[in-house]
C-alpha cells in the first residue's frame, strides 16, 4: 500500500488549490465537501472541513526509485 502524506489548510487556501485543479468528483457529506482532483500532475483527496478548515491529502512521492544493491564483485572490475 502507499504510504499518504496530508496537509491541513485554510479553506481560503483550498480555493486557491481548486483554481488551479482539475476536479474529478465532488461530494457534499454532511457539513463538509469532499474533492477528487488532479494538482500539478497529482491525484488528491481535498475535504473542506466544518470548522473552515480544509484536509489535502496525496500518496507519497518517492524521493529515489527503490533499487536493489548487488554486490560488487572487485574481480569483474
Amino acid at each position: 500500500m502507499s504510504k499518504l502524506d496530508w496537509q491541513l489548510h485554510s479553506l481560503k487556501e483550498l480555493s486557491a488549490v481548486l483554481t488551479d485543479a482539475t476536479v474529478l468528483h465532488s461530494q457534499a457529506i454532511g457539513a463538509s465537501v469532499l474533492y477528487q482532483i488532479t494538482h500539478q500532475g497529482v491525484e488528491k483527496l481535498a475535504i473542506s472541513l466544518s470548522d473552515g478548515q480544509a484536509l489535502i491529502i496525496e500518496t507519497r512521492q518517492p524521493s529515489h526509485p527503490e533499487r536493489r544493491r548487488l554486490p560488487v564483485d572487485k574481480e569483474s572490475v
